[in-house]
């Protein structure tokens, strides 16, 4: 039976073959398009969930969650793809190197509005580097559809691309 970290890293690495799909949906074209005044646009939040993979690995493995501003976004949704695509393997190596009884040892973050609490750090990454990056990448695939862009399959058919 896989370890919990086994189990995460097998998740984390499905549900980013998934991401890169949305992210290479992207028009080069429209990385300003926002659905709403108040929503980041589309360059805006698909490096928010970059830098937020990296964001959320580093800090757990450190053993501490400070909320911060992220690094601003690179000019153009390739930039943020060429990143997250190299990115990727480095962070899963970090954890996979990481020891279990640090992965286990709990760890201060932000678990409600202005409420701090201790989860296991585990816990703190598949929070917020799988749950965390699916939530947005859900918002992006709405950018997609208002966009008139095709949306592809996330965990199942989609209009534009049909399982059968």
């Amino acid at each position: 039976m896989a370890s919990e970290k086994e189990q995460f890293v097998q998740t984390w690495d499905m549900e980013f073959a998934t991401t890169l799909k949305v992210l290479r949906a992207l028009p080069e074209g429209k990385p300003d398009f926002k659905p709403h005044p108040k929503a980041m646009s589309t360059r805006e939040l698909a490096w928010h969930m970059v830098s937020a993979e990296k964001f959320f690995v580093e800090a757990c493995l450190a053993g501490r969650i400070e909320p911060r501003p992220g690094p601003p976004a690179p000019a153009t949704l390739g930039e943020i793809l060429a990143t997250a695509e190299r990115q990727h393997r480095e962070l899963v190596g970090k954890v996979q190197a990481a020891d279990d009884r640090l992965l286990a040892k709990a760890i201060q973050m932000p678990v409600g509005p202005k409420q701090m609490g201790e989860v296991p750090t585990i816990k703190a990454l598949w929070m917020g580097v799988v749950m965390h990056i699916v939530h947005h990448r859900g918002q992006l695939s709405v950018h997609l559809r208002m966009m008139g862009e095709k949306v592809p399959s996330i965990y199942g058919p989609s209009l534009d691309e049909p399982w059968f």
